[in-house]
């Protein structure tokens, strides 16, 4: 007879593309959603109302902006797609891949005001105790 194994969702990802490193936790020992981005030796970090989350048919977008300031004449945003990912509670991580885009709206009379590029992610998504 088969037995069920039980399935938990992960709630820390650990991603790496192209000279990029992304940490993303849907919780924390705070109790609140927890995004790091490195690139090119520039670490950012964001928690709670820094970091928007929609759930979508794509899976869960999570946003964060990149560039804070207000008057910049670039705004930058970064969106990590979040895929549903089924772990075996007894080995709760597993290998992922997923996209990061990357969104510039340039301020100004320009044809095109928006534009994105796009980042191959890997890693591993997991479920651990905060």
């Amino acid at each position: 007879m088969a037995t069920v194994q039980s399935i938990v969702q992960p709630n820390l990802f650990e991603l790496e593309g192209y000279n990029t490193q992304i940490t993303y936790s849907s919780t924390s020992i705070i109790g609140v959603p927890q995004l790091s981005y490195l690139n090119e030796g520039k670490t950012l970090n964001f928690r709670g109302d820094d970091i928007h989350i929609e759930q979508t048919k794509l899976g869960q977008m999570v946003t964060v902006d990149l560039s804070r300031s207000p008057a910049s004449e670039i705004l930058e945003t970064l969106t990590l797609l979040i895929p549903i990912v089924n772990l075996p509670a007894a080995s709760p991580e597993r290998a992922v891949q997923t996209t990061a885009i990357f969104s510039q709206i340039v301020k100004g009379v320009k044809p095109q005001v928006q534009t994105y590029m796009t980042l191959c992610l890997a890693g591993t998504a997991k479920q651990v105790a905060f």
